[in-house]
């Protein structure tokens, strides 16, 4: 995790923070996006 761009690993608060938003309304607009937690990994 240290050499990712947010260098920690994320908590479960975190990952449930997103589960959340993704089934409240607010992200209702929302369709067919794959969201994920994982530091910026995906970024490198």
């Amino acid at each position: 995790a240290a050499s990712y761009p947010v260098p920690r690993l994320g908590t479960a608060l975190e990952v449930a923070d997103l589960i959340c938003f993704a089934a409240s309304e607010a992200a209702g607009y929302i369709t067919g996006a794959s969201l994920d937690i994982n530091g910026g990994d995906l970024m490198m």
